[in-house]
């Protein structure tokens, strides 16, 4: 209760004053990691090898891990603990890892929250390397990018991707899919397997519908375990005439240059000129091309058997004074006999 006093002039006042103190908790689950890093070292393609992460929990009430989550698919976290860890008490998380997909160091996070107010989410970073077999396919891509140069609009310009399987391979590389961008088409059939130490073409058109930088791409999916997906990425400048040859139609063939002519080392200063046949046709034809003096100075393949609707591309050969030039290629088609 206040009191009052006078002394001489001054009043004096002292004032009683109680302050209420609630009760304090002290006491909260805190999650503590054994490790936060967790390497898994070298490990075999196509294996899992599972790893116990101790942790415990070093406050006053019951820890309860909420949820474990991991940033790839490589890692996985078959049950969580028990929903309550007492104060002071250990357990263990276990993690499998799959040694799948690309092989080489490999890097991701394994996420955990709990009911730690301080830090409701910890992380434990997670590496290995791993190891493909011997033997395993190797895809190899080239050019690893296209360059398509200056092309017309509304004009189908072709390239064409050797792929091939690495010579220390001892498995098939399977070509297990093909995606394009939208205005990239796969020439069908295209390659499905590739023996070891062998190559195979795939062959692409693409369209440019305005004028202007073209960028289009090519996915090509494969079992090759440390590239199983390769991205080519496709580049070109279109424009309303890029002075590209106009393509042919000869007897129920579709014809037609593809880019320029390109020295090729090692051969004398000869050129190879790549042109595109399509077999329009409704029956099975055979092409020949026979050794023209003067003009021509090879063709490979020299001779090919296409189906209706097949492409195939064939490789000219140039002497030097030839480029440039309008030389005639002499082809001769065999038709089947419709007998009526």
């Amino acid at each position: 209760m206040p009191v009052s006093a006078r002394f001489k002039d001054k009043v004096l006042l002292s004032v009683a004053v109680s302050v209420l103190i609630g009760p304090v908790a002290f006491g909260a689950p805190k999650l503590e990691l054994g490790a936060t890093r967790v390497d898994f070292g070298p490990l075999m393609h196509g294996t899992a090898v599972d790893r116990r992460l101790r942790f415990r929990n070093a406050g006053d009430e019951p820890l309860t891990i909420t949820a474990v989550r991991s940033s790839c698919p490589s890692c996985s976290v078959p049950s969580r603990p028990p929903e309550s860890i007492a104060p002071g008490q250990e357990d263990f998380i276990t993690l499998t890892y799959q040694a799948k997909g690309a092989v080489g160091d490999q890097r991701a996070v394994l996420y955990i929250h709990s009911n730690d107010p301080v830090e409701p989410e910890k992380t434990i970073t997670i590496t290995a390397t791993i190891v493909s077999p011997d033997g395993a396919p190797r895809l190899s891509c080239n050019p690893a990018k296209l360059d398509l140069g200056v092309i017309s609009v509304r004009q189908a310009s072709m390239a064409r991707l050797a792929l091939g399987n690495g010579v220390s391979s001892q498995k098939a590389l399977k070509i297990e899919g093909v995606t394009a961008s939208e205005g990239c088409v796969v020439l069908k059939p295209f390659p499905r397997e590739i023996a070891p130490g062998q190559k195979q073409a795939l062959s692409v058109e693409v369209f440019a519908r305005e004028p202007g930088v073209v960028r289009e791409w090519v996915n090509i999916e494969t079992n090759d375990p440390v590239t199983p997906i390769v991205n080519v990425p496709i580049e070109g400048y279109a424009v309303k005439d890029a002075g590209q040859p106009a393509p042919s139609q000869q007897n129920g063939l579709f014809l037609q240059l593809i880019g320029d002519a390109v020295a090729v080392p090692g051969t004398g200063g000869k050129f190879r000129q790549e042109l595109l046949i399509l077999n329009q046709t409704a029956g099975q034809v055979k092409v020949k091309f026979p050794q023209a003096s003067g003009s021509l100075a090879n063709a490979k393949p020299a001779t090919l058997t296409l189906k209706p609707g097949q492409p195939e591309i064939v490789d000219l050969e140039l002497d030097p004074e030839q480029v440039g030039k309008s030389e005639s290629v002499r082809i001769e088609i065999e038709y089947p006999v419709v007998e009526k």
